[in-house]
């Protein structure tokens, strides 16, 4: 009776072992996408460069531009500049947000820990009759200070 008995268990182990192996193999790869999924956050997590915390700044500030939000874009200028120069002489500075169908930062230059270069790539409206292109894009410089611990704007006075 043992013997069938062990047949009986032998014979279930036999039929389990793929089960088993599937389910260890479902296990293995959930902790392996686990761990991807530790790794990649973690690498998100890592600082970034200063050029990369300059572009993100001035992308902001010209998509806050080009929806019209002037206020909101004059908090991305330097303190120094808001010292001399209220929003209103800020917002005489540009045209109007209405021409500007994109703005993205092209390059990134920093010649020291507290400045930087930023080359933004300007695309507008084309309103010129005598033109046949929809759009026409320029490039712009822009200074970038760090004052404290943020990045901003710094206008030309």
């Amino acid at each position: 009776m043992q013997l069938s008995n062990n047949k009986n268990q032998s014979a279930f182990a036999a039929s389990s072992t793929p089960v088993r192996a599937a389910k260890a193999a479902s296990r293995l790869a959930l902790a392996g996408a686990g761990v991807a999924i530790l790794l990649s956050g973690c690498a998100s997590l890592s600082p970034k460069t200063t050029e990369e915390v300059v572009a993100q700044r001035a992308n902001e500030r010209w998509n806050l531009m080009r929806a019209d939000k002037f206020e909101s874009s004059y908090e991305f200028t330097a303190p120094s500049y808001k010292a001399v120069k209220d929003a209103k002489s800020y917002r005489s500075l540009y045209g109007s947000a209405s021409a500007w169908t994109d703005a993205k930062v092209a390059k990134v230059e920093c010649s020291s820990d507290a400045a930087c270069n930023v080359v933004m790539e300007i695309t507008v409206r084309n309103v010129s009759p005598m033109r046949g292109a929809p759009t026409l894009t320029t490039a712009i410089d822009e200074s970038w200070v760090k004052e404290g611990n943020r990045w901003y704007f710094l206008p030309r006075l």
